[in-house]
């Protein structure tokens, strides 16, 4: 049996990230709610968070 991963679309996995950090729900909870598995979810949002300081995807951010 081989693993394949699976790709998801930019636009889906910044949707997934904007759940976590808008909604405060757990990357748990976002991946059951998008049918992934939260291993692939909590290394997206560690990393939009360490790139983009927490701000959700497409958040217009006040100069």
């Amino acid at each position: 049996m081989s693993s394949r991963s699976r790709k998801y679309s930019p636009e889906l996995r910044a949707e997934v990230v904007k759940a976590v950090l808008e909604t405060s729900a757990t990357p748990a909870k976002a991946a059951c709610d998008f049918g992934l598995v939260p291993e692939t979810v909590r290394p997206r949002v560690r990393r939009h968070q360490e790139k983009g300081r927490g701000n959700p995807p497409d958040a217009k951010v006040s100069a």
